[in-house]
């Protein structure tokens, strides 16, 4: 309050009425030209245009629909490429560009020493050289496709100067070539990955801390092929209105970030999920054929150990000869840091010049993939499974290379195909046990090239009309009675088919529900697709029952003890928002692992259905009690649910979330079909927000005779931009077990358009 004579408080006041006046005149102007944009995009969807979403040649018109995601229109596929590299630019643009940022191994003088082995690998497997002498040998449309997705991101970036982050170095230029690196680098630093953890079977740790964000997020390469995915495809023969159904759901950490995308240039009509860095979606469907992914492969790497020669510190034998290592020195830029130089070695093996990663007791440890034998490879790949008419042309992309997962496809002609993917080394006969470190000195070992793709493991529409691989070997994708030939392992060499009668949670449900599935719906199929149900619980809810069944003293325990286990007793394994018995059962079998040694020996009894003993039940019990404890201190005296503690969202904005795993630490997990991993919010609340899990979650509708269409959801949004409406909005629909729809046919996005923006094309 102003009084006579406080000249400090009359100028206070009088500050106040011009922040004001500034204020109000900013609002209004902001509200004007609002109002103009408004009038704007109004006046053009109201112009004739709106009938016909393709420009004129050299132009890209970009609709964005109502959630945010671009679709492009454009003549030529190559002006379609641009629109998309400015779209992406849009959404993602930061992340896009870290990518870039490491490929030219520049990110440890960005981001400081914590990337210094994120340089040493890109280096070290020449990542970016391989890269463009790939991109040389590419056919002429993918080197345009590229040309024209980078001419699109340097576009945005000229025209908004502020939206590139200030860490950007501008001495890096960004060449065409640089999609072709980041695909072979991703599928060098799995493939690697796994050679490598063959290497710690008798050796050393291998650690590949390759896969790091713009947070600092630092993800081990062998955690990374853990993550999981789900698919599921369902033939027309179980389903109403003659259409088949493919479910994609890839459950990686949020943080490896991912936009969405529709393109329509020239013959090239696809949609789906783009990874930052690359040009295309690699999940997602054309007109008439649709394609998922998921974590399982033949064995596509391996480990070599090589003697090093004693009296030659410098040498390795091989063929009984002594060579020397071919050693280059690794230049890496460090912040506020002297670089560092590190010398690093190589072998001579299969055609490949390989880096030593480890030296211990004289012996030099080497991982090889077959991923290193065919850079360029992917890109041929992904490029025409953007043209893909059938599951075939599938097929034949694939013999190209790709990575180690398990493909499924179904076309618009009623076909259904699965492949246990990668590019695959041919091994020689011999006593060699390819899962184990192989004696790398001799040529005994060395591969015979790479198998084509009709040598994996693959089936052609199931009889049971219906497959699913959630992360399971081929002889646990169908029940036992409907298991092909085919997916089964005789006839196999062990390293194409690897890994069999590996089975989860996941896979065991999906066959329980989808082998019982007749005259299918959409609304069916989502319900399969956000299955919340944990299929041991009801196992852990008896073993509680049998426990107050055997207590002398369960009279004399608390009400609220007992309505706490009650609801154990009746819970119905649905992880679901709402449940109560949920989060009772997430808390008691937590607490449960605070005791590791007896809780190993608890859940190996109560899994298998074995009798209990005394000392199990007063352990179930004492754990019971002091869970009830923790989750009332930490919540209150109400009924929690269980979407209380879990939920999903970015910034203020979260919603609860179901599904998920029930686990004892370090002992045990199951995750339902719905799969999420939880971190603790920073504010100790007990909360817990979805940082991985299901990240894009697909059904894609394929309409025999017809054309493919989809509803998907984004973790989080479509936008990366914090201020945007789009930074989380699809947050909710993952909480509310929803998808959006695509509006991929035009006639669909016509009456579901947010904004419409002409671009003219600039190479």
């Amino acid at each position: 309050m102003w009084v006579a004579g406080d000249n400090h408080a009359h100028q206070r006041n009088a500050d106040t009425k011009r922040t004001m006046s500034k204020l109000i005149s900013k609002t209004m102007l902001c509200i004007a030209i609002f109002l103009q944009c408004q009038a704007c995009v109004s006046q053009e969807l109201n112009a004739s245009s709106l009938e016909n979403p393709y420009p004129d040649a050299g132009k890209v018109n970009l609709i964005r629909d109502v959630w945010g995601v671009p679709h492009v229109y454009a003549k030529t596929e190559r002006d379609g490429y641009f629109g998309a590299g400015y779209a992406l630019a849009e959404d993602n643009l930061d992340n896009i560009l870290f990518r870039y940022l490491v490929l030219n191994a520049r990110s440890s003088e960005t981001f400081g020493e914590d990337f210094a082995d994120t340089d040493w690998f890109v280096q070290a497997y020449n990542i970016l050289d391989d890269a463009k002498r790939a991109y040389e040998g590419l056919d002429t449309p993918i080197q345009e496709s590229y040309s024209a997705y980078i001419a699109g991101l340097k576009a945005y970036m000229r025209e908004h100067p502020d939206k590139v982050p200030n860490w950007w170095n501008d001495q890096i230029e960004l060449e065409a070539y640089l999609p072709a690196a980041f695909l072979h680098w991703l599928s060098v630093i799995f493939s690697v990955s796994y050679g490598a953890s063959e290497c710690a079977i008798d050796g050393p740790e291998i650690k590949l801390n390759d896969l790091k964000f713009v947070d600092n997020t630092v993800i081990d390469a062998r955690h990374a092929i853990a993550h999981a995915s789900n698919q599921m495809g369902i033939m027309n023969q179980r389903t109403q209105g003659d259409v088949a159904y493919l479910i994609s759901d890839p459950h990686v950490t949020f943080t490896a970030k991912r936009s969405e995308i529709r393109i329509h240039a020239g013959e090239l009509n696809a949609s789906g999920i783009v990874v930052a860095g690359y040009v295309a979606p690699m999940l997602g469907h054309t007109n008439t054929v649709a394609w998922a992914h998921t974590t399982g492969f033949p064995d596509v790497a391996d480990c070599y150990v090589f003697d090093i020669d004693p009296d030659k510190p410098e040498h390795y034998f091989y063929a009984g000869e002594s060579k020397a290592f071919l050693k280059k020195n690794i230049e890496i830029k460090l912040r506020y840091q002297p670089a560092q130089i590190r010398e690093q070695r190589y072998v001579e093996k299969n055609g490949l010049t390989l880096p030593v990663h480890a030296i211990r007791d004289g012996k030099a440890y080497v991982p090889a993939s077959g991923d290193l034998l065919r850079p360029g490879g992917h890109d041929r790949t992904s490029y025409l499974f953007g043209r893909a008419k059938t599951v075939d042309d599938i097929l034949v992309a694939l013999d190209n290379g790709h990575f180690a997962q398990n493909i499924m496809a179904a076309d618009t002609q009623g076909n259904l195909i699965y492949v246990r993917m990668g590019t695959t080394p041919v091994r020689p006969q011999g006593e060699f046990d390819w899962t184990a470190p192989l004696p790398g000195g001799t040529a005994a070992s060395d591969w015979l090239g790479i198998h084509p793709v009709s040598d994996l493991v693959q089936v052609r529409n199931p009889k049971a009309g219906y497959l699913q691989n959630n992360n399971v070997s081929a002889d646990k994708m169908l029940a036992a009675d409907d298991l092909s030939l085919s997916l089964r392992p005789e006839g196999y060499p062990q390293y194409i088919y690897n890994g069999a009668g590996s089975v989860n949670a996941r896979g065991i449900r999906a066959i329980e529900v989808m082998s019982l599935m007749d005259g299918v719906a959409f609304n069916d199929v989502l319900k399969l697709a956000t299955d919340e149900k944990w299929i041991s619980a009801h196992l852990w809810s008896k073993a509680l029952s049998d426990a107050i069944a055997h207590s002398a003293s369960w009279d004399g325990v608390p009400q609220s003890t007992k309505l706490f286990a009650s609801r154990i007793v009746d819970f119905d394994g649905v992880a679901s928002t709402e449940s109560i018995g949920a989060i009772n059962l997430f808390a008691w079998l937590y607490k449960i692992g605070d005791d590791r040694r007896s809780a190993e020996r608890l859940a190996e009894r109560v899994l298998k259905g074995d009798v209990l003993s005394s000392a199990d039940y007063d352990f179930m019990l004492k754990s019971l009690v002091a869970a009830e404890k923790v989750l009332t201190s930490k919540f209150g005296e109400e009924e929690t649910r269980y979407g209380d503690v879990f939920t999903i969202g970015r910034g203020a904005m979260k919603w609860p979330l179901g599904g998920g795993a029930i686990s004892i630490p370090d002992v045990w997990s199951e995750p339902t079909i719905r799969a999420y991993g939880f971190s603790p919010q920073l504010n100790d609340s007990g909360k817990q927000d979805a940082h991985r899990g299901g990240i894009h979650p697909q059904i894609m509708t394929v309409a025999i005779g017809g054309t493919v269409d989809s509803d998907t959801a984004l973790a989080f949004g479509q936008s990366n931009n914090a201020a945007s409406v789009h930074y989380s909005d699809q947050s909710r629909l993952l909480s509310e077990k929803r998808l959006k729809p695509s509006f991929f046919q035009y006639s669909n996005l016509r009456s579901n358009i947010e904004s419409w923006k002409t671009l003219d094309v600039d190479y």
